[in-house]
């Protein structure tokens, strides 16, 4: 499971050493209540689908669409944590598996 100290201190594009990928999505007030998709630029052109209701420092987890191992044997995971506009809130934030 992954550890939520470390989801706490994400930037906008912060690679830890390893397969996992760490990015920031930042969405306005609307786009949290009613959902939205926003394309995540990586190797690869990633849609990202934020479901409805989600909260500010919520963290939607892509199974396999992180960093491919030397042997090409594994792919890490694209951590993706959201930043709603004008939000104080300093709620720890859900876990999304998408």
């Amino acid at each position: 499971m992954y550890n939520f100290e470390i989801l706490q201190n994400i930037f906008e594009e912060y690679f830890k050493p390893g397969l996992d990928i760490y990015k920031e999505c930042k969405i306005t007030s609307f786009e949290a209540k009613k959902g939205t998709t926003k394309q995540i630029c990586l190797n690869e052109n990633i849609n990202l689908v934020i479901p409805p209701h989600i909260k500010h420092n919520d963290v939607i987890i892509l199974k396999g669409r992180g960093n491919i191992s030397n042997d090409n044997t594994k792919r890490g995971d694209l951590l993706v944590k959201i930043y709603v506009y004008g939000s104080k809130s300093k709620r720890r934030g859900d876990i999304i598996y998408g």
